[in-house]
């Protein structure tokens, strides 16, 4: 995830609100203008906070910043799945981290109870990140306890369906779990529109759905989801399957597919490359990452 001036204060707040996230690893801009050419464009963010890795519970995730605007995105959201309905202990979790989303920003949802064992709630907070809390009855399963949600609404409307099977060509070692369609169509969506489809890509967990309310295109600038890769041959590879865009998105590695979700395809080191001042600046000229130049 992507912010702008207030990674730190973002990073700080989400260590707060959830009681089970730490970090486990900051990166920084190199402390010396002098060796590198992005610092001294953007000397404000000499030796800050390039990035954070963190840990919720049992999912990764990577906080980058980003010296220019990064717009909200409304269409891609974080499910968070307490599955411990019948115990208090987890239950009161689950309503403090909605308390502390709320604070500052903008409920969608109320958090309350519904029929079939579930609480949930959704909730825009104060950096313009959208959270889907839920509390529901534990299965047995294993599960991700962060899974991003992708709507697909505006031009991508009712694309959900043709979105998995892309990625089903695209990913090899993918898994459908479980599709649902719409009872009946209303004028946007149709019977074959998808209500809700989880699948499993390298081991993360989606949620793909068409919208069901009328939405506004968004250019989901502020999500981007990382692919690892071994060596060169797999990054040229996966690029030439995604990238669908001609226009650069603006950041090294990252590409936009079809369905508007952005990639970004590195290597493995990656994290630690960029915190190197002449590597940030061979990095900041590439659109596609050639690590045989880095």
């Amino acid at each position: 995830m992507r912010f702008g001036d207030e990674l730190d204060e973002a990073v700080a707040f989400y260590s707060e609100a959830f009681d089970d996230a730490t970090v486990e690893k900051l990166y920084h801009y190199p402390d010396n203008p002098e060796t590198c050419e992005l610092l001294r464009s953007h000397p404000e963010v000499t030796g800050r906070t390039l990035g954070a890795k963190m840990m919720f519970g049992n999912s990764q995730v990577f906080f980058i910043h980003a010296p220019f605007s990064v717009d909200e995105d409304e269409s891609i959201s974080l499910i968070a799945n307490f599955a411990g309905i019948n115990d208090p202990e987890i239950c009161d979790r689950a309503q403090k981290v909605w308390d502390a989303l709320c604070e500052g920003g903008e409920i969608i949802v109320e958090f309350e109870s519904f029929p079939g064992g579930r609480s949930a709630g959704i909730v825009r907070d104060r950096f313009g990140v959208t959270w889907e809390i839920m509390n529901t009855i534990p299965d047995g399963k294993k599960r991700q306890f962060l899974v991003p949600s992708v709507a697909f609404g505006g031009k991508y409307q009712n694309q959900a369906s043709d979105a998995v099977d892309f990625y089903s060509q695209v990913f090899p070692d993918h898994i459908v779990d479980e599709t649902f369609n719409y009872p009946e169509g209303d004028g946007l969506v149709t019977e074959k529109s998808v209500l809700f489809c989880a699948m499993q890509v390298s081991g993360q967990c989606f949620v793909f759905q068409d919208a069901g309310v009328p939405t506004e295109p968004s250019s989901r600038r502020s999500t981007v989801f990382a692919i690892f890769c071994e060596n060169q041959a797999e990054i040229d590879e996966l690029w030439k399957e995604l990238a669908a865009n001609d226009t650069p998105f603006g950041f090294p590695g990252v590409c936009t597919d079809k369905f508007g979700l952005n990639w970004m395809i590195v290597p493995e080191h990656a994290a630690s490359l960029a915190q190197d001042g002449p590597t940030i600046d061979k990095l900041w000229h590439m659109e596609k990452i050639d690590t045989t130049q880095l």
